[in-house]
């Protein structure tokens, strides 16, 4: 070939290699012996972000990362010394905006023409390459890590059963079970107990088919109680075909443990809420339950705990519906257990006295689920503390007796001589009415002080009033002079304007004398009592030491003294029944439990500060009433006396007192006849009706009931009028049920008796 054809050829080749390296789908470099970019393709410039003339002529580590270009000039002068041979690498290229990149490189001598060597080198983007390969690597690695750290045991098998794989935990388990080393290819089959080789070799053949499943197993080795969870998977190759089994065991024992624990803790509560003799129960905001327990369904008086799930709270347990709606109101508002004694209704109708534990049960959030409630039956211990209020009334009437005999001598000194003056005045008209208002005012005076006595000690159930605690304290002032002595100073500091209160008059009378007692004691007969009232709004942070207090206005009643004090180490038992620090034959250790017993009745709280040597006082906060339902007494206004014509038929055993009747009456225009039996009244009556009858309800024989009954088999539509100067509690308490008449107690005035006439008559 002459030079001609060289050259024609050479140029030929020339053109065929600048277009293999200008759009060569790869970044192509050539650079010389130094490392300077003799030429670029356009793909090569712009993948780095470059343009060729910012690249042509600079030295070509400018492009890669300087961790990475003493590597890149040992490649280009490897490749610079074999000529025959293409050497390849993988490094890191930074751009113009030095965000990195991987290449794989393949460099290779080529010569100029000038026969310059050269190299050329071809540039591949791996970056996505190396980041998914990194990324398995650590994935692999993490897996790895995962299995091999785990506390479970992972092992795989092949279609023989033989150990393809498994992680430290399962050699060293497997090691403490059956002493033996386990290594990758052995039959795992042939180590493992006859016992449970069939057993194993089942589950194994169910993988091998394709199931998946878990099983539970539980194993005793070398002191080791152990609960394991396994889970079976078959290896499934590419092709579908299975390959083997990976096994995961999870230790379950402590799951066990506690599953073991709850089920028998479960059947300890069950126990307790099946045999408790309290009722349980969960119920709706609208009264229907949700669970009950026996004593529940045992405590309403039903057969079975269908019956009681079928009731409503409000209309088939609750006395009173409006009991259960305060209750929830309240329990809601205070979020937490709310204590409160309603009435409830048995199966029959009996109405008994329960105390109520009640919680509202929320959710995370806060919004009402329903209410958890515990029952106790407390009407016969209510029965007890009635009875045992009733013994403390006797007591305290023992201690009043004296002071009492000592003021009725007074007024009976007033009284009889003064009627024995009348008897010689009798023309005196000026005088015998002056002597008159002087034995009546004496004869009401000595009227007031038998009745409160006789309301005090009487044994009926609380009667709640609407009542003024200033009062209350004022009309038993004059009854605890008696109880103290002249000694004792009382002191009373009463806020004026209290609201009214719904209380029991008798039984806060008795709170009154019970600590009032207790202060002479512990004043030794000398000293000041101190009573108090004010209005005040409690809440549980108000008054420490005071628990499951309900926010509210109150009134305070306090009663302080100046005594010796209450140790502290015995006064969290003060209000203990029984407890007493007296000696033998001096108290009953009774009047604090008394007094306690009778605040939570009446919804109150009662706390005690004592110091020795200095005093004792005792606060008690009742609730300020709300109710609309209770009206406070009448007072009876001072007006002309009703008249009549109607025929009226008195019958009383007392000759005396129809004497002063029949006259009474008369001048008030009635026509008045008098029996002093109920045989002669019922005889009359059959012959005579009359408009109204006074009956006296205790008469010897026949009583003032029986002989009731006997006239409304003449006449059905008699009028009757009660009179009695006392009657037993419990008779009282029928009459007012029943409605049989209305009762007028003696001694009474008569306006009052002129009054009670025409209601009476009018009725």
């Amino acid at each position: 070939m002459n030079n001609s054809d060289q050259q024609q050829v050479f140029s030929f080749s020339t053109q065929r290699f600048h277009l293999f390296f200008e759009y060569n789908p790869l970044m192509c470099f050539i650079v010389d012996a130094d490392g300077v970019v003799r030429d670029v393709n356009t793909l090569g410039a712009e993948e780095l972000g470059y343009t060729k003339e910012e690249l042509i002529g600079r030295s070509v580590l400018n492009v890669f990362h300087p961790e990475d270009k003493k590597a890149v000039s040992k490649h280009v002068d490897a490749c610079l010394q074999t000529s025959e041979k293409m050497h390849s690498w993988e490094l890191r290229k930074v751009r113009k905006d030095h965000s990195v990149i991987w290449v794989r490189e393949v460099g290779r001598s080529i010569e100029d023409t000038d026969r310059t060597k050269l190299v050329l080198i071809t540039c591949e983007n791996i970056t996505s390459q190396r980041h998914l390969e990194v990324e398995m690597k650590n994935s692999k690695a993490n897996l790895s890590a995962v299995i091999e750290n785990t506390q479970d045991s992972i092992w795989s098998v092949d279609i023989e059963c033989r150990i393809l794989t498994m992680n430290t935990q399962f050699r060293k388990l497997f090691f403490l079970a059956y002493g033996i080393q386990l290594t990758t290819g052995t039959a795992i089959l042939e180590h493992i107990p006859n016992d449970i080789r069939t057993t194993w070799n089942e589950f194994y053949q169910r993988t091998f088919h394709g199931e998946h499943f878990t099983v539970e197993q539980h194993y005793e080795f070398a002191g080791i109680s152990l609960d394991t969870e396994i889970s079976f998977n078959p290896i499934v190759a590419p092709d579908g075909s299975i390959t083997g089994a990976a096994v995961y065991s999870k230790d379950i024992t402590e799951r066990k443990n506690a599953e073991k624990a709850l089920r028998e803790s479960e059947e300890k509560y069950r126990s307790i809420f099946e045999n408790i003799a309290e009722g349980i129960y969960q119920s709706t905001e609208e009264g229907q339950f949700i669970t009950i327990n026996p004593s529940l369904m045992k405590m309403l008086g039903y057969d079975s705990a269908d019956e009681v799930m079928k009731l409503n709270l409000n209309r088939d347990v609750y006395a009173n519906a409006e009991d259960r709606i305060i209750l929830n109101r309240e329990t809601q508002a205070m979020g937490k257990s709310y204590y409160v004694e309603v009435n409830w209704k048995k199966k029959d109708g009996t109405i008994f006295q329960v105390r109520l534990n009640d919680r509202a049960v929320l959710d995370t959030r806060g919004i009402f689920q329903y209410y958890e409630v515990t029952v106790e039956d407390v009407s016969e211990q209510r029965k007890l503390e009635e009875h045992l209020v009733q013994s403390q009334k006797i007591e305290s009437i023992g201690r009043i007796a004296g002071g009492v005999a000592h003021d009725m001598n007074n007024m009976l000194a007033v009284i009889l001589p003064t009627a024995e003056m009348m008897k010689d005045i009798s023309d005196d008209g000026e005088l015998v009415k002056k002597y008159s208002a002087v034995i009546s005012s004496s004869a009401r005076r000595a009227a007031d002080i038998v009745k409160q006595l006789l309301v005090f000690s009487r044994q009926t159930p609380s009667q709640m009033v609407l009542m003024d605690l200033n009062d209350l304290i004022k009309e038993t002032q004059k009854m605890l002079e008696h109880v103290i002595g002249k000694n004792i100073t009382i002191e009373i500091q009463l806020d004026n304007g209290l609201p009214m209160i719904a209380a029991d008059m008798t039984q806060l009378q008795q709170v009154l004398i019970n600590l009032s007692v207790n202060a002479r004691d512990a004043m030794s007969g000398n000293g000041t009592l101190l009573i108090s009232t004010r209005k005040m709004r409690l809440d549980s942070k108000t008054i420490s030491g005071l628990e499951n207090v309900v926010p509210g206005n109150y009134i305070e009643l306090k009663v302080a003294d100046t005594g010796s004090g209450i140790p502290e180490a015995i006064i969290s038992k003060i209000f203990d029944a029984f407890f007493s620090t007296k000696g033998a034959g001096q108290g009953t250790g009774l009047g604090l439990a008394v007094v306690k017993s009778i605040v939570l009745k009446h919804k109150g709280y009662i706390s005690v500060l004592s110091e020795v040597d200095r005093g004792t006082a005792f606060t008690i906060y009742l609730p300020i009433s709300d109710s609309e339902s209770l009206d406070p007494a009448a007072i009876v206004s001072e007006e002309l006396l009703p008249r009549g014509n109607e025929s009226i038929l008195i019958v009383d055993d007392e000759e005396e007192i129809l004497k002063v009747s029949k006259k009474i009456f008369s001048d008030l225009g009635y026509y008045v006849r008098t029996a002093q039996s109920a045989i002669k009244a019922i005889e009359m009556y059959r012959k005579n009706k009359a408009d109204l009858v006074l009956l006296d309800i205790q008469m010897p024989g026949i009583d003032g009931r029986e002989t009731l009954r006997r006239l409304r088999e003449i006449d059905p539509g008699v009028k009757a009028l009660y009179i009695t100067g006392y009657a037993r509690p419990e008779v009282l308490s029928v009459i007012e049920k029943t409605n049989e008449a209305e009762i007028i107690q003696k001694p009474f005035s008569i306006q009052a008796m002129a009054e009670a006439i025409r209601k009476a008559l009018q009725a």
